[in-house]
C-alpha cells in the first residue's frame, strides 16, 4: 500500500469517525431532552397526587415516641 493510499484510508476512517461521533452526539442530546421531559412529567404527576391526597386526620397520626 502506497503512502498516498494510506493517507486516503486514514482520511476515510477519520470521516467515518466524525460522522459516528456526530450521530452519537445527536442521540445523546435527544435522550437528554427526553429525560428532561419525563422528569417534568413525573414532577407534575407527583404534584397532582399530593394535591389529591388528604392530610391524615389527627386521630390517624401515630402518637409521638418518647
Amino acid at each position: 500500500m502506497s503512502l498516498e493510499d494510506q493517507i486516503v484510508d486514514l482520511q476515510t476512517r477519520v470521516a467515518y469517525q466524525e460522522q459516528g461521533i456526530a450521530e452519537l452526539s445527536d442521540a445523546l442530546a435527544h435522550q437528554q431532552r427526553r429525560i428532561e421531559q419525563l422528569t417534568e412529567a413525573i414532577r407534575a404527576l407527583v404534584q397532582r397526587l399530593d394535591e389529591r391526597m388528604p392530610e391524615p386526620a389527627a386521630e390517624d397520626r401515630p402518637p409521638p415516641h418518647y
